[in-house]
């Protein structure tokens, strides 16, 4: 009974470790003068996530599906900015800053 209790416990930990989802982070900056831009648009493959950045430039999306993803952030007055295939996994949060 012990040894069927154990190996019910480590399946229900390996299914919950595996569909863990991910975390997108970082700070969208001029790349010039190095000051944080409020407000930037951060999307993940046309829209399937995405968020603005807040008062410190900062950005998170949670919640995203492990794989990999082109990430493009768009703020008004400056040029479109495209990450292709970033890998997002639901292990750490994956750190990408712009500039």
């Amino acid at each position: 009974m012990r040894i069927l209790i154990s190996n019910l416990l480590f399946l229900f930990f390996c299914f919950n470790i595996s569909a863990q989802n991910g975390v997108l982070k970082g700070v969208v900056r001029d790349k010039l003068t190095n000051e944080t831009l409020i407000g930037a648009s951060i999307t993940l493959n046309s829209d399937a996530y995405a968020t603005v950045t807040d008062i410190d430039g900062a950005y998170e999306i949670t919640g995203i599906k492990p794989g990999f993803y082109n990430i493009v952030v768009v703020y008004l007055g400056y040029e479109a900015q495209t990450q292709q295939e970033i890998e997002i996994q639901g292990i750490k949060p994956t750190i990408l800053d712009f500039s």
